[in-house]
């Protein structure tokens, strides 16, 4: 029964994560200085492991750990929605992250944000369009449940 569930949450979430990477990767591209020939390879790396992958929203707490600050500075793929300030500034020495691409993670909405690639800092506003039933199977507001 057990591997029954693990292969369905597994073909659910293949379903569902290679083609928002691929979407992810078509978005940025034409913001990435080489485009998509330098994303290709770092997206192969994510299908090689797609699971070795993290969340969290409160990155100060995080950063307290050597090996994990290491990680986040390692890691080819980030995104970041709105931060507190003191994560904000955290994130800023740690990423190199400029004043004006700060905004991007500074009292915005849902679905707003900046996405680390590499070495490219890209930001995106994902209006999700909330009377469809993928939305209503996506939604992490209680209130819509």
């Amino acid at each position: 029964m057990k591997r029954d569930n693990d292969r369905q949450a597994s073909i659910v979430l293949a379903v569902i994560g290679i083609p928002l990477v691929i979407w992810l990767a078509l978005l940025i591209a034409p913001s990435v200085k080489g485009g998509l020939p330098e994303i290709l390879p770092k997206l192969l790396t994510v299908f090689n492991d797609p699971y070795a992958s993290g969340i969290t929203q409160n990155v100060d707490d995080l950063l307290q750990s050597h090996t994990a600050r290491t990680m986040l500075a390692n890691s080819e793929f980030i995104i970041m929605l709105n931060q507190a300030s003191t994560d904000r500034l955290e994130l800023a020495k740690l990423l190199n992250i400029s004043d004006l691409q700060m905004s991007y993670i500074t009292n915005v909405g849902a679905g707003q944000g900046l996405l680390k690639v590499g070495s490219s800092l890209v930001p995106f506003v994902n209006k999700f369009p909330r009377n469809t039933e993928l939305y209503k199977l996506m939604t992490t507001k209680f209130g819509e449940v």
